[in-house]
């Protein structure tokens, strides 16, 4: 997200959970309550909610119910975490959106939650695709380099474990990538 005009910085950390201070130990074994999130410090004269929204859904399989790319488990399931009703209205509207689109091939499991809690993540987590770039790098490669969705891909492709897949013989001349 750091790329997008407007935002300002970009925190990793464990969001959604009741116990406080929070590791990466105990929350990557899946029984905290919490989730493994970013919050996003933006600037609204520059960005929209509504923008950062677009792009948070480009970067990953909301229909995904199990985790996000190779990271499986509730800890690793997408969520949006909402500060207001405002931001409700404009979440739903953008999910809703998505979902009409024909983009997707399920339903988006994406959860809208009030926020409550957020710990910032220990320090090797921040920063990572830029603090171990051959880790980020070797691991993005090891996905496809990025969310796939089914427009990018044309015929003859197929969906495994929610992620669309291409046959050898349909890569597509461009990914969904930002």
């Amino acid at each position: 997200m750091e790329k997008v005009p407007g935002v300002i910085k970009v925190v990793s950390g464990y969001a959604g959970g009741t116990e406080p201070n929070p590791t990466y130990e105990q929350v990557s074994t899946g029984t905290t309550g919490y989730r493994e999130a970013v919050q996003v410090h933006f600037d609204p004269a520059v960005v929209g909610f509504a923008d950062i929204l677009d792009f948070f859904w480009k970067s990953f399989d909301p229909t995904d119910a199990g985790g996000s790319f190779g990271d499986r488990g509730f800890q690793y399931t997408s969520a949006i975490f909402v500060h207001s009703e405002a931001q409700q209205r404009v979440v739903e509207a953008s999910r809703k959106a998505l979902a009409g689109s024909g983009r997707l091939d399920g339903p988006v499991v994406t959860p809208v939650l009030p926020f409550t809690t957020f710990y910032e993540a220990e320090a090797y987590h921040q920063n990572y695709s830029k603090t171990c770039p051959l880790k980020y790098k070797t691991y993005r490669q090891f996905l496809r380099a990025g969310p796939v969705h089914r427009e990018d891909l044309g015929q003859g492709c197929r969906r495994k474990r929610g992620r669309w897949l291409p046959k050898r013989s349909c890569l597509p001349s461009r990914m969904t990538r930002l």
